[in-house]
């Protein structure tokens, strides 16, 4: 129970939320659906964060971010847009720099991911 319903530490929250929607936009990447769908996931999963943990932050954040992506703006920009919001609302500096690493780091990975199972 390393990410508990209603942790005490909104990093856990934070951290958790946006490994959801990293590798549920890489889910569908991979199963070939659009970006539209993917942000409609990733606006599902901020609903889910704000409904189960509470933090209005962490949603406010990935509904945002999942937004800039159907605008077609670069995964970094997607992810600093998605901690500036959770910045202003929280003031947690130090979440957001680790969010923005997460974020960047498991694109990347990602992109490696797919690329391997499209191309053997």
């Amino acid at each position: 129970q390393a990410y508990p319903l209603h942790p005490t530490n909104p990093f856990e929250s934070a951290v958790y939320w946006e490994l959801i929607g990293v590798a549920a936009g890489a889910f569908l990447r991979i199963v070939g659906i659009n970006r539209h769908g993917a942000v409609a996931l990733g606006v599902a999963a901020g609903l889910i964060g704000l409904s189960v943990a509470g933090f209005v932050e962490v949603a406010a954040g990935r509904i945002a971010a999942s937004l800039v992506a159907l605008l077609g703006q670069l995964a970094l920009v997607e992810v600093l847009i998605g901690g500036a919001i959770y910045v202003l609302t929280s003031g947690g500096i130090a979440f957001v720099v680790m969010l923005i690493l997460v974020g960047i780091y498991g694109r990347l990975i990602v992109g490696e991911v797919i690329r391997f199972v499209r191309h053997g």
